[in-house]
């Protein structure tokens, strides 16, 4: 915090020699509204009598900047429930007291936002949208700490609902372009932290997913959330634009401003079993983290594996994850949804392999040709296709085992014969979403 103090103090400095030593109580909204850019202070100083809790500064402090409960003709005994929709001074000022509701953190995020507030008409676009991740921060590290209340008990908004309307309005007032942390990001199976130059980790509450960043990815501060995203209720589908097999969990990373080189994202992903839709044993050592590519966002694009220490997925399905101990990761440059994708190409180098220990030319020819169309199906959106051809293989394999015609891959070494047969079965069944067979 003393850094961020600091900030301020020397930021009020800068304001008065850019508004000629005037008191910070008379600049102009940019809006014209000067009575909702004062921050409470000339709002009290107006002739009423009623700026007894004015520091002399001019600021305030533990007087929380009370004036403005008064401003654009709202009541001091107005209801402490987020209900405001413009984001104006006013508005977000009884955002942050029904949040904070007279805890000790209020006085200093009061001084801070009534520093971003005096801070709009003079400071540059980068500047202002420095200033609000500044007080954003100091919001949400209010949040992890447990400081900040439910504003309206039972009744909406939820806390989640009432900190991304805080956020969203804040971005408004100070120009932010970037879209705000959804409700989600605030669950506990999501996260929301702002970062500085020198990166750190966003991690969900449950540790189920995350992200890296070194030291550069950002230049300026950036607030970075990660949401859930839902199950899909038929197994293979999900969020992203692929027809190979994806599993959950998902999730989607957004921040505030863009990377400047690679960050490490992960997940835990599902097992089945015991979870009807998460990635069978059979396919989950193909797993990989993918996205839609951000130069074609109809298509996927499948990460480069990174490590992932950050995470604990052995409790993610209530039991030990298949990828355990560490989850899926993979070093990504842009933000979107991710998530577990069995890539094609990853299937077809296996099952190809296992076609060329088993048997030999025309047959395996004819096999690989056969798997390369199940691969082209798949990827197609055709299952009926895929199905009919993965069944045409397995039939021919299974016939040249019966007649001992096939070559053990390995001599006397595993996999026998008939293991290289039930791996390949198996693969290839679980692919295209067939019962496996044996």
């Amino acid at each position: 915090m003393t850094r961020l103090r600091l900030s301020h103090t020397l930021l009020l400095s800068m304001l008065f020699v850019v508004l000629g030593c005037q008191e910070l109580t008379t600049p102009t909204a940019p809006d014209g509204d000067a009575g909702a850019v004062n921050g409470g202070a000339e709002l009290e100083a107006d002739g009423e009598g009623e700026n007894d809790d004015q520091n002399s500064d001019g600021s305030y402090g533990s007087a929380g900047s009370a004036g403005l409960d008064d401003q654009e003709g709202e009541s001091s005994g107005e209801s402490e429930g987020v209900t405001a929709s413009a984001a104006t001074p006013s508005s977000i000022l009884l955002q942050i007291r029904a949040l904070y509701n007279g805890h000790p953190d209020q006085a200093p995020a009061l001084d801070m936002f009534e520093v971003l507030v005096r801070f709009i008409p003079v400071g540059t676009p980068q500047a202002v949208q420095n200033e609000a991740l500044t007080f954003v921060d100091f919001v949400l590290t209010s949040h992890q700490a447990g400081n900040l209340v439910d504003p309206n008990g039972s009744a909406p908004p939820t806390l989640p609902q009432a900190l991304s309307q805080l956020i969203a309005d804040v971005y408004t007032l100070a120009g932010v372009s970037a879209p705000p942390p959804p409700p989600g990001a605030f669950d506990p199976d999501g996260a929301a932290v702002v970062l500085m130059s020198g990166g750190g980790q966003v991690v969900t509450g449950t540790q189920f997913a995350g992200a890296d960043f070194s030291p550069g990815t950002f230049v300026d501060p950036t607030l970075v959330s990660i949401v859930r995203l839902p199950n899909p209720t038929v197994k293979g589908q999900g969020p992203l634009p692929t027809n190979f097999p994806q599993y959950p969990l998902f999730y989607e990373i957004s921040a505030s401003s863009t990377t400047v080189q690679q960050f490490v994202t992960a997940l835990c992903v599902l097992d089945d079993p015991p979870d009807p839709l998460g990635a069978p044993a059979a396919l989950a050592h193909h797993l990989r983290i993918a996205h839609p590519d951000p130069l074609n966002p109809q298509a996927i694009e499948v990460l480069p594996v990174a490590p992932t220490p950050f995470l604990a997925c052995t409790g993610a399905n209530g039991g030990p994850s298949i990828n355990a101990p560490g989850g899926l990761g993979g070093l990504a440059t842009s933000f979107s949804p991710f998530g577990a994708v069995v890539p094609g190409v990853a299937v077809f180098n296996e099952l190809k392999a296992i076609i060329l220990g088993l048997t030999q030319p025309p047959l395996s020819d004819a096999l690989i040709e056969q798997l390369e169309q199940v691969i082209r199906f798949v990827r197609t959106g055709n299952v009926q296709g895929a199905q009919a051809e993965a069944l045409s293989i397995i039939d021919r394999i299974q016939n040249e085992q019966a007649a001992g015609t096939l070559l053990d891959p390995n001599g006397s070494a595993p996999p026998t014969i008939d293991e290289a047969v039930a791996n390949l079965v198996g693969q290839l069944s679980t692919f295209v979403g067939l019962s496996p067979r044996t």
